[in-house]
């Protein structure tokens, strides 16, 4: 409950206001922050605002689940290194249609409803039209499941690059500070 509302967190980040705070979230977490909406005006606090984001596939398939313990190869984490990414990518379920040939997939195309690295780029990639490109050519049998897990790969690994950045520009005193013992509300 504590983080979704600004009062539990340190007074420095928001120059001493106390903000409404967002919450994104998965769908499953969802009745934990009813019940945090419901309470909050009890406490004094304002109702957190929440967005419901869609699930990320694990790379195994839609219908397995990517979990942050086990065998790695169904996630990718934030640590990992561009290596890591490609060879999890290059691992992950693809929506080939047919025998899984290259004669089948350049006939057939792929099923973009069930191919992981089309997730991947559908949640990650910011440019629409290229989004639009790929996806035409992947179902029309034109690009390779190869190629579209190599793209998919590049763009997750941007995105990681970015967070493994900033990430490193952490220091322990900003932990510290951020988990410092202090009253939640």
């Amino acid at each position: 409950m504590a983080p979704a509302f600004a009062a539990g967190l340190p007074a420095q980040l928001f120059g001493g206001a106390s903000p409404r705070c967002l919450v994104p979230m998965g769908i499953d977490q969802d009745p934990y922050f009813r019940v945090v909406r419901d309470i909050a005006g009890g406490l004094g606090q304002p109702k957190p605002a929440v967005v419901h984001n869609k699930f990320l596939p694990s790379l195994a398939g839609l219908h397995a689940k990517m979990a942050a313990t086990g065998p790695s190869g169904g996630a990718i984490h934030l640590t990992d290194t561009p290596k890591q990414v490609r060879k999890k990518m290059n691992s992950a379920f693809s929506g080939a249609r047919g025998d899984g040939s290259l004669a089948d997939h350049r006939r057939l195309g792929a099923d973009l409803e069930t191919d992981v690295p089309i997730k991947y780029l559908q949640y990650f990639l910011e440019d629409d039209a290229e989004l639009a490109t790929i996806e035409a050519g992947y179902a029309a049998g034109e690009l390779t499941c190869g190629e579209v897990k190599q793209r998919a790969a590049a763009v997750v690994n941007e995105v990681l690059a970015r967070h493994q950045q900033a990430r490193a520009r952490v220091t322990a005193e900003d932990v510290a500070r951020f988990t410092a013992v202090r009253p939640l509300l």
